[in-house]
């Protein structure tokens, strides 16, 4: 009897355990079941989260790269007046810099180098260095040349400036070619002794960009892809458009032109008379050229004994005009105001402490820089470019009241310690 209650006892405690443990493993099951279903909501949105992901950043890669957004937007925002309606040197409609430009994707692209996975390389062969000018375009580490090749993962091999000697420039095209760049970015000394200079370049079928100066005989999209420049048609017609505005409709002008051949200086010349013959009619012009920089400081002279009455002068660039403030100083005419097209130091400052510069009509170098980057890196990606692909980029103003803003977006190098020492005693 006691056996049979201690058997059935066991039994009871057995059914019990078992069922306990039964009902403990569905349960565990289910749990696990639901933790299972939740792992795989969650990996199924982080898949969700990861494909559109993808999807937007796929989409954004055709928009124009954001390195040139930023460098364009403020600079377009100081433009007053747009004109390209000229017909460059050889021929060529000029195109504003905003067709010209290379998607996230294709900066990607260059990045990840050639299809044997070394990076892309270029060369520099330049006419000159100096000034803060070339130091904002081309010829330093923060010119827009080469600071867009550098986020473009392009690598430069060499930099060689001519300072303006033709024979000099031969060489240092020889001597770049030997490193064997895949892209050469130039600035011819002139057309004519250019086209011999880099013609080793076109018969090693290596890529040509330049900056402002055609070589005679080469044409778009075959010895070379293109030319990036400034407007200097547009930049003379505000250097009128500035004069009018300091001295009115009746005004004695000095015209100190530039008497030689330079598609630059010419179209800037050019644009200043034309547009001040035909809106200021009532305007006396007293004009002489020059060519070496101190003969413009000659001819303001001698414009100023035959003419006392003058009352402004128009130079071609800032180093001429600066000559001509000279002459002004000498005869003690420091009233007769004076505009004219260049960015540097003694210029500016000259204007900062209330001397005859009045106003300097700028491109953004920094741009111009940049777009003769871009070009190159068409050639790199093996890109079409509209043809002629003449681009230049819009112009602006600078005085008294905007010289902080315009240096910053037009140069993207930092003003000297002079040049802020001279802001900051003008309280500018």
């Amino acid at each position: 009897m006691k056996k049979s209650v201690m058997f059935l006892l066991v039994t009871i405690i057995v059914v019990a355990i078992t069922f306990t443990m039964t009902l403990a493993g569905c349960k565990k099951e289910a749990v696990s079941e639901t933790t299972t279903a939740a792992e795989t909501t969650a990996a199924a949105t982080t898949a969700a989260e990861t494909t559109v992901a993808e999807t937007t950043v796929e989409e954004d890669m055709d928009v124009i790269d954001p390195f040139i957004v930023e460098v364009r937007e403020p600079w377009n925002a100081l433009k007053t007046i747009t004109d390209v309606s000229w017909i460059g040197p050889d021929g060529e409609t000029p195109q504003l810099d905003d067709y010209l430009y290379l998607t996230k994707a294709e900066v990607e692209q260059l990045r990840a180098g050639k299809p044997d996975g070394t990076p892309y390389t270029y060369a520099v062969c330049a006419n000159a260095t100096s000034g803060e000018y070339a130091l904002s375009m081309n010829a330093g580490p923060n010119s827009g040349l080469w600071e867009f090749m550098e986020y473009c993962g392009v690598e430069q091999l060499a930099y060689t400036s001519a300072e303006f000697d033709p024979v000099k420039q031969k060489n240092d095209v020889e001597t770049v070619l030997a490193l064997n760049p895949d892209v050469i970015c130039g600035y011819a000394t002139d057309p004519v002794t250019s086209a011999e200079s880099f013609k080793p370049v076109v018969d090693a079928g290596i890529d040509l960009a330049f900056i402002s100066t055609v070589p005679q005989g080469y044409e778009y999209g075959k010895e070379f892809i293109g030319v990036a420049t400034n407007n200097p048609w547009e930049e003379g017609i505000y250097c009128a458009s500035k004069l009018y505005d300091l001295l009115g409709p009746e005004a004695k002008v000095g015209y100190v032109f530039y008497d030689d051949v330079y598609f630059v200086c010419n179209y800037l010349d050019q644009g200043f008379k034309t547009y001040a013959e035909k809106n200021y009619p009532d305007w006396t012009i007293y004009e002489q050229g020059f060519v070496a920089e101190t003969q413009a400081g000659e001819a303001g002279a001698a414009i100023l004994a035959r003419n006392p009455d003058v009352q402004g002068f128009y130079a071609t660039y800032m180093v001429p005009a600066m000559n001509i403030v000279t002459a002004l100083k000498e005869a003690d005419r420091l009233d007769v105001k004076v505009v004219t097209f260049g960015v540097d130091e003694p210029t500016i400052i000259n204007m900062i402490k209330g001397g005859p510069i009045k106003g300097v009509v700028t491109d953004s170098p920094y741009l111009v820089g940049m777009n003769h980057a871009i070009q190159a890196c068409y050639a790199l990606l093996d890109k079409p470019l509209e043809q002629p692909s003449f681009v230049v980029c819009p112009t602006a103003i600078i005085d008294v009241n905007n010289i902080r803003e315009v240096w910053e977006q037009a140069m993207h190098i930092p003003m000297s310690d002079t040049l802020l020492q001279a802001l900051d005693e003008a309280g500018l």
